[in-house]
């Protein structure tokens, strides 16, 4: 087998997808080969092509793995033995913290025993801890729970809270009265 040749450097994120090429592709070449991994599991191969075609890498976890393409090509009566490799660099993605929450209520008036479910939309979408807990100020009054059923108890006035528990401290609030039977 040939010497291995270093084709570059790819960074990706955990996650991420990315088509590698060995750069044989609609030339007219014969192509017969094998991709693999070496060095630990930052990526993983989803799919790949023994013919003129290449590899979808896909990345795993933070590391740095190695690509290798190892085939033959043949052009005419030319055949070469090819040996290939990349480096691979899988990075953590961006954290995209909340910066709002908007409650599908923002006051809410039950009768005593009566439930309500409250949902919260997390904006950016794409945030990265889109988990959230609710919370009441005053338990005597109604409760609720970590899926934002609140069950009223008893006559009165409190505020319900829906924090974002990515640290970012961004609420969203409900104003809930209570009102006997």
């Amino acid at each position: 087998m040939s010497a291995k040749t270093y084709k570059g450097t790819i960074n990706i994120e955990v996650g991420q997808k990315y088509y590698v090429s060995y750069g044989f592709e609609d030339n007219g070449y014969t192509v017969s080969g094998s991709w693999t991994k070496t060095h630990g599991s930052a990526f993983v191969i989803t799919s790949s092509s023994s013919g003129n075609g290449g590899c979808w890498i896909k990345g795993n976890q933070v590391g740095t793995s190695t690509l290798n393409w190892t085939g033959v090509v043949a052009a005419g009566w030319s055949v070469s033995d090819v040996e290939y490799y990349w480096t691979v660099n899988v990075t953590a993605p961006p954290v995209v913290k909340v910066n709002s929450i908007t409650l599908n209520k923002t006051s809410l008036s039950l009768m005593i025993r009566q439930e309500e479910i409250l949902t919260a939309t997390i904006s950016p979408s794409n945030a990265t801890d889109q988990s959230v807990t609710w919370s009441i100020d005053d338990h005597s009054i109604a409760t609720i729970n970590q899926w934002g059923i609140v069950k009223a108890k008893a006559e009165g006035n409190a505020t319900i809270t829906c924090k974002a528990n990515d640290g970012s401290g961004v609420t969203g609030t409900c104003s809930l009265k209570v009102e006997g039977d």
